[in-house]
C-alpha cells in the first residue's frame, strides 16, 4: 500500500555535480573513447545512487567519488560484447540486456542508444541519440500518489 508523502518525510535529493571536464577526459583516455557531447553534459548534473527512469531503464550510478570507476568497470567487463563494437554501456534495461551508446569519432556526433541483449547477440535500437532517449523514458507516466480509501487502510 502506498502513503502519501508527507512535509515530515525525508525524500533522498540528488547533489550537486563535482565531475569536471578533465574528469570526462581522464575516462576518455583510459577507455580510449570519445562521448558525445550530451552524454559529458549528462555527466556533469548531478550525482545520484540510483535512478530508475522507468520499470525497465536504470543508468549507471554517478557516485561522487567513484562514478567513473563504475564506467570503467562495467565497460571493460564488456570489452569484447561492446567496447570493442564502437559502443559505451551507460545502464541496465531491466534484466533483459544493456543499454549502450553508439560511439563515434567526434564529440559533436551522436550516436544511437541500443539495447544488447544478455541471451543473445542481437541488439536493439532503443533511440537514435541520447538526447532523445532520455526525451523517451520521461515520457512515461509518472505514477499517481493518491489517498487511500477507508476500506483499503489496514487498521491497527
Amino acid at each position: 500500500m502506498v502513503d502519501i508523502i508527507t512535509e515530515q518525510d525525508h525524500v533522498w535529493k540528488a547533489i550537486g555535480n563535482q565531475i569536471s571536464d578533465e574528469d570526462i577526459s581522464q575516462l576518455e583516455s583510459i577507455l580510449n573513447i570519445i562521448l558525445p557531447l550530451s552524454y559529458k553534459t549528462y555527466l556533469k548534473y548531478k550525482h545520484f545512487y540510483k535512478i530508475f527512469w522507468d520499470l525497465d531503464v536504470c543508468l549507471y550510478p554517478k557516485l561522487i567519488h567513484s562514478w567513473n570507476k563504475i564506467l570503467i568497470e562495467n565497460n571493460r567487463e564488456l570489452q569484447e560484447e561492446i567496447l570493442d563494437k564502437g559502443y559505451f554501456a551507460i545502464g541496465r534495461y531491466s534484466d533483459y540486456g544493456v543499454i549502450a551508446l553508439k560511439l563515434t569519432d567526434n564529440e559533436n556526433k551522436e550516436g544511437e542508444i541500443v539495447l544488447f541483449d544478455y541471451e543473445t547477440p542481437a541488439t536493439e535500437v532503443l533511440a537514435p541519440n541520447f538526447i532523445e532517449f532520455l526525451n523517451q523514458i520521461l515520457q512515461n507516466p509518472k505514477p499517481v500518489l493518491q489517498e487511500l480509501k477507508g476500506w483499503e487502510k489496514k487498521n491497527v
